[in-house]
């Protein structure tokens, strides 16, 4: 028996979202295409005009290059739902003329376009929130506007439609884009349970994350991934397209669900370690980088790089510290940690004392301390997109920088809340 992992009505009711609108279909936009889908989103509509999908969009198949970018999010968003039919599309291009009726999302490229995509909305007195999306090789800025707040409106015209700013690099890693669907999918939930207010819940209406360096895969060492589901089904994929040479996953006994949101529906049943192998040839037939294993984990087992830990319980989490301690080989250490409300991650350096310290004491307790909460029982799609980004973000910083400088004081965690009270779950995510 399978529960229905996709009923999300106690963090987003699909029934209660608005039509979403998002104008352009790659860089910043091609994840948020599927974690709007798989997240349950009814009528997505889709604008993308003459644009073919290249060899870098991370949620698009290889085998979809050089079609329309709308037919490739169209294909990955049914090879992960098939019976997915929420995306509605249109090649064609926005100008002021357009008419929306629901949210906006924009991933363009250029200031010329977001000018329009603006003079659009500013003309559609039925769109309730602009969220615009701006990617490059140096940084992932999100703009979050409501265009019935006159304060809002004056800090976007006035402080963000100015000349194109030229990136002094011309590529970037997926892991961004990932933290664009995990921000897109985050930002509606917030808006269908809260209205409006409190998105972002600071004077700013934007919010950027800083990238200071590109992947190489060439110097990442092996990466051991324990679990191959929840919080981590999401790594696989975004460490896959990173191109990670040397990813070994780690589940025994565990089948996919009905609601992880990087694999397919149709593997629902088998194996997870199977099924992310399966998503990642999907999106990069070529790739051969997962190496099985279905075994349990133990203080016994050798790893030669680094680990991340996706499991459920905290009896497994001491075995594979236990078996982190006994490796030398193993540079950094990353725990994840998702309920309902937050998502955990605590990047540990094995060889530094003051860090193994911290987390043997403070973050070490047993099965009945530890929080239960929906998530437990559920996969909420943009929780899991962030662990995806923050995974890729981790991992290519540390091979740029080594241990140091990972989470900036920081100390060794960092929670992100998803319902906050009082907090800015963006204050802050990474770096500025």
């Amino acid at each position: 028996m399978y529960f229905n992992l996709m009923d999300q009505t106690q963090l987003f009711n699909p029934d209660e979202c608005p039509p979403i609108h998002i104008v352009g279909a790659g860089g910043a936009t091609n994840t948020v295409i599927s974690v709007l889908a798989t997240m349950g989103v009814r009528e997505i509509h889709v604008y993308d005009a003459k644009s073919h999908n290249g060899a870098g969009e991370p949620m698009y198949s290889d085998k979809d290059i050089g079609k329309p970018k709308i037919e490739a999010a169209i294909n990955t968003v049914q090879y992960l739902r098939s019976d997915n039919n929420s995306i509605i599309p249109h090649e064609v291009f926005i100008d002021e003329t357009a008419e929306f009726d629901g949210i906006v999302i924009s991933g363009v490229d250029s200031m010329k376009s977001r000018e329009k995509i603006w003079a659009a909305v500013k003309n559609s007195p039925l769109v309730p929130l602009y969220i615009d999306f701006r990617l490059t090789g140096d940084s992932l800025t999100t703009i979050v506007v409501d265009p019935s707040n006159d304060d809002n409106v004056y800090t976007y015209e006035h402080a963000w439609l100015h000349s194109d700013v030229k990136s002094n690099k011309d590529a970037y890693d997926s892991y961004i884009a990932f933290f664009s669907g995990a921000m897109a999918g985050y930002i509606v939930a917030r808006y269908v349970d809260n209205g409006p207010e409190r998105i972002l819940q600071s004077d700013e209406i934007a919010k950027t994350i800083r990238i200071d360096t590109l992947f190489n895969p060439d110097e990442c060492p092996p990466i051991h991934i324990v679990g191959a589901g929840g919080a981590t089904n999401t790594v696989i994929s975004v460490l896959a397209t990173m191109g990670v040479r040397e990813i070994h996953v780690y589940d025994a006994k565990s089948h996919n669900g009905a609601g992880e949101p990087m694999y397919s529906d149709k593997d629902i049943g088998k194996p997870k370690i199977e099924a992310a192998i399966n998503t990642v040839q999907y999106l990069r037939s070529d790739n051969n980088s997962i190496i099985p294993h279905e075994v349990f984990i133990d203080e016994t087992a050798e790893f030669d790089g680094i680990v991340i830990s996706g499991v459920d319980s905290m009896k497994s989490r001491e075995k594979i510290w236990a078996a982190v301690k006994n490796s030398p080989l193993v540079p950094l250490y990353i725990d994840f940690r998702s309920t309902g409300k937050s998502l955990t991650f605590l990047v540990v350096d094995p060889h530094n004392k003051e860090d193994v310290s911290i987390y043997e004491h403070t973050w070490m307790y047993s099965d009945a301390e530890a929080t239960k909460d929906v998530c437990g029982a559920r996969n909420i799609p943009y929780i899991a997109f962030f662990s995806g980004a923050i995974a890729g973000y981790i991992v290519a910083r540390y091979v740029d920088n080594g241990p140091e400088r990972i989470l900036q004081d920081m100390g060794i965690e960092k929670t992100i809340y998803f319902k906050p009270e009082e907090e800015d779950p963006f204050e802050p995510i990474m770096h500025e």
